[in-house]
């Protein structure tokens, strides 16, 4: 089942960022601050141009989550609708569609007058997927982390 995420679910949300962090190319250039995630999940469930959906298993717990947002495109002004985070634990995949989730993600939008939907490939496998939902390449990312920088955590008061 595919349900909007509540903040109850802000700790298993965090856990399966951890794990989304830890097993894609964002987990070398990224610090793992499960603070950091616990904050903005909170953020995306509270905000009205937000949201989290969540997969749960037929045991009610959670195994997979995408995260949503809305802003207004600096350029154009049309609201786009962007992916913040999508994720499915491997051990449920083929049980559970990221597919759906991303559908849920789509119908959402659609409801929230987005003119257009922005997702991230982190690889291009994951792209295929977009293309065969009529997503376009865009554009691609590029990170350098800088050596002045630092990693910032946060600690719960």
């Amino acid at each position: 089942m595919i349900r909007v995420a509540t903040v109850e679910d802000v700790p298993r949300i965090v856990e399966m960022g951890l794990r989304f962090l830890a097993s894609s190319a964002y987990g070398h250039q990224l610090a793992q601050n499960a603070d950091q995630i616990g904050v903005t999940a909170a953020a995306m469930i509270a905000h009205p141009d937000g949201e989290i959906f969540v997969a749960e298993a037929a045991d009610q717990s959670l195994v997979g989550m995408i995260v949503v947002f809305i802003y207004p495109h600096p350029l154009s002004g049309e609201r786009v609708a962007g992916e913040l985070c999508w994720w499915v634990e491997p051990m449920a995949r083929g049980r559970v569609s990221g597919a759906r989730l991303l559908a849920h993600a789509e119908a959402w939008a659609v409801a929230q007058k987005a003119d257009v939907f922005q997702m991230m490939a982190p690889t291009e496998a994951v792209g295929r997927i977009y293309e065969k939902r009529q997503y376009e390449k865009l554009e691609t990312h590029y990170q350098r982390r800088l050596s002045h920088a630092t990693r910032f955590t946060t600690n719960a008061a």
